[in-house]
């Protein structure tokens, strides 16, 4: 509501009744109400500017008064328009990425992809690649004893529980823990046979090969860059069985050093 001396300017035939009666009564007014008319008009253009700027503002205006809430600033017209505050940065909760791939390297050579929850602490990595086995029999030490020795390849399956050690504006440091399983083929190389520390001649590698094995390391991710890198070690046992003459090597120590570089997304 815009009121003057306490009648609604707004409510116009509020307003002009007064006067037309007045122009009724007098001749004098009755010559001047036309010039009014215009006055009348123009006002009323201002006014409705002046609604438009109030709505503008998110003031609402109806003929029965004030329904909304406007704060008022006070500016010069040559005073630049302050800055708007800036928005909170939003809170991190997830991992930089949820899936990668890339290389592997180490004593392990190959492929690497890895899944990361967005959302829970935990992880799953595959790698196929191959690398160098040795191992021994234990079972028949005193007696006879067959050593190996020969290249593998093998995918390595693993299931990880991982978190943040540090986060930075650009990177992150996250630690993993878990284990998995090996299987493959190996082949190439030797398999040498000794009775009574007297070597007895050799045989030639080919068979199936199964691990257990634990993992740990470290992974520094990028938050700009689709990027990651890892080193972990992965200690274990492992299974062989050679098909050329039978011979079984049930639990020689297995293990992996390993770096990786992946492609995150």
């Amino acid at each position: 509501m815009i009121a003057l001396e306490g009648n609604d300017v707004t409510d116009w035939n509020a307003f002009t009744t007064p006067l037309k009666k007045l122009a009724d009564d007098n001749q004098f007014f009755s010559a001047k109400y036309g010039q009014f008319d215009e006055v009348q008009n123009a006002f009323r253009n201002i006014a409705s500017n002046l609604v438009q700027q109030w709505m503008d503002l998110n003031c609402y205006i109806n003929p029965g008064g004030f329904t909304g809430r406007c704060r008022w600033v006070l500016r010069c017209n040559d005073e630049p328009e302050p800055e708007p505050e800036p928005a909170p940065a939003p809170k991190v909760t997830s991992k930089p990425y949820k899936k990668s791939f890339g290389i592997v390297a180490g004593n392990l050579l190959g492929l690497s992809y890895k899944y990361v929850s967005p959302y829970k602490k935990y992880a799953y990595q595959m790698d196929l690649g191959g690398r160098f086995v040795s191992g021994d029999d234990y079972i028949f030490r005193s007696l006879y004893t067959c050593y190996f020795s020969g290249w593998s390849l093998e995918m390595n399956h693993n299931f990880l529980y991982q978190d943040h050690i540090k986060r930075w504006d650009d990177y992150c440091l996250d630690f993993f823990l878990g284990g998995g399983f090996s299987f493959g083929g190996l082949f190439g190389g030797s398999e040498e046979h000794y009775e009574n520390n007297i070597y007895q001649g050799y045989a030639s590698n080919l068979g199936i090969k199964f691990g257990l094995n634990a993992m740990l390391g470290m992974e520094f991710m990028f938050e700009r860059i689709p990027l990651s890198l890892q080193l972990d070690f992965r200690p274990g046992y492992g299974f062989y069985y050679n098909f050329g003459n039978g011979n079984i090597y049930p639990a020689f120590f297995d293990y992996a050093i390993a770096a990786s570089v992946r492609y995150t997304w």
